[in-house]
C-alpha cells in the first residue's frame, strides 16, 4: 500500500511482461487494474525497445494504454498508463531518461524517480491520485466535527447519492438533504441529491 496524504493505493507488482511465458493470472489482473504503472530502468540500453516490446504485449491480450482508431476489438479495453523510470541515481539513466522523454513523451506520461533515494517518489504518489481520478469526501454529523482523517474516496463526477450508497443504505431511501462544506461552495450550504462532489468537500447528511 502506497500512503498519500490521507489515502492508501494499492499496488501490485506483476512480474514482467513476456511473449516466452506468462502465467494466465497476470493478464487477469492487468485488466482489472485502474491504473497501469510501466515500470523500467532507464540505465539499460534496451529501454525504449523495452516499452515498445511491452505495449505490443498488452495489445496482443487486446489491452490498450491509449484510445484506439475505430472501434476497439471485442473484449478489448483501454487502460489509463504511467511510465515509471526507476533506479534514475544509476549511471548512463539520466541520458536515457531524455531519450524516453522524447520518444514517449507526448504518448504517455511519465515519472523519473529513484526508490532507494527517494527522488521523486512524493511528486509521483500525488500523480498516482490524480491519474486514479478520484476524489476524497468527508463526512460529518450535525452539529460535530468532520472526520477529517478518515474520507470516503469517489470516481470523479460522484454525486450525494453515491456516497449516501457508502456512508449507510438508510440513507439512499430517507435522505432529505445535504450540506457542504468545500472549496467551491458557501460554508454549509445546502445541496440535493445530484450535487457533484468535489476533491476535499465535507458533507453533512440529513434524514
Amino acid at each position: 500500500m502506497v500512503e498519500w496524504e490521507d489515502v492508501q493505493i494499492q499496488l501490485i507488482d506483476l512480474p514482467a511482461l513476456s511473449r516466452q511465458h506468462m502465467e494466465p493470472w497476470v493478464m487477469n489482473l492487468v485488466r482489472s487494474a485502474d491504473l497501469l504503472l510501466l515500470v523500467v530502468e532507464p540505465s539499460d540500453p534496451a529501454v525504449l525497445e523495452e516499452l515498445e516490446e511491452s505495449e505490443a504485449i498488452l495489445n496482443d491480450h487486446k489491452v490498450y494504454l491509449r484510445p484506439t482508431e475505430g472501434e476497439l476489438p471485442r473484449g478489448g479495453v483501454v487502460l489509463p498508463a504511467l511510465v515509471v523510470l526507476n533506479k534514475l541515481d544509476l549511471p548512463g539513466a539520466g541520458d536515457n531518461a531524455a531519450a524516453v522523454q522524447e520518444f514517449f513523451g507526448g504518448r504517455y506520461a511519465y515519472f523519473a524517480v529513484s526508490a532507494e533515494g527517494g527522488q521523486g517518489i512524493a511528486e509521483l504518489k500525488e500523480h498516482l491520485f490524480r491519474k486514479l481520478d478520484r476524489v476524497r469526501v468527508y463526512t460529518k454529523q450535525p452539529g460535530k466535527p468532520a472526520e477529517m482523517g478518515r474520507p470516503y474516496v469517489l470516481k470523479t463526477g460522484s454525486t450525494v447519492m453515491d456516497l449516501c450508497g457508502l456512508v449507510h443504505h438508510d440513507f439512499v431511501e430517507g435522505l432529505k438533504f445535504a450540506r457542504v462544506w468545500g472549496k467551491a461552495e458557501f460554508e454549509g450550504q445546502r445541496v440535493n441529491r445530484d450535487y457533484e462532489l468535489a476533491d476535499g468537500d465535507v458533507i453533512e447528511l440529513h434524514r
